[in-house]
């Protein structure tokens, strides 16, 4: 397995500066570069968006009492779409704006969720009236259903007179 990893990595910058000089030479070396800096600039945007938006759909997923599995996988490729246009490679380059396709975006987060997490089934109910969390797992054994309050620590007032020894139990 450390050999392929490897050769991956090694390879990749080269085959990236392979393909940047045979593209140089077809097109010029001005069109390279036009094309190099701009989906270095395109990566830019996607991520200063992403870093926007992503939260977002996430809050929004959790809000309706879904899990915010998809929209994080989303969010994630997305990332990794704008570090592969930063990345002065066409290769690179041209996988990013597939990651950008959503269709193609979908397609590839289904087939990683199929084959990355074969065993995870995971349901998140939420009631924000009663401030009840629960979370079923229906995987390959069955599982326990957990319910449990919670309190927002941001809501809570402390005393600021209040000293650490009230705590104790005497």
């Amino acid at each position: 397995m450390r050999l392929p990893l490897f050769l991956l990595v090694f390879a990749t910058p080269l085959i990236e500066l392979a393909v940047l000089i045979v593209v140089g030479q077809r097109i010029g070396l001005w069109w390279t570069l036009a094309i190099v800096i701009g989906t270095g600039v395109l990566g830019v945007a996607v991520l200063m968006e992403n870093g926007v938006s992503a939260p977002l759909r996430i809050r929004e997923a959790m809000g309706k009492g879904e899990a915010p599995l998809a929209p994080m996988l989303e969010g994630a490729l997305v990332v990794m779409a704008g570090i592969l246009l930063l990345t002065p490679g066409l290769i690179a380059d041209a996988v990013g704006v597939l990651l950008l396709i959503p269709p193609l975006r979908r397609l590839f987060s289904r087939w990683a969720v199929r084959h990355l997490f074969p065993l995870m089934d995971v349901e998140v109910r939420t009631s924000h009236a009663q401030g009840t969390y629960r979370r079923r797992d229906d995987g390959p054994g069955g599982g326990d259903v957990i319910e449990g309050e919670f309190e927002r620590l941001d809501e809570r007032t402390i005393d600021p007179n209040r000293r650490k020894d009230d705590d104790k139990p005497r």
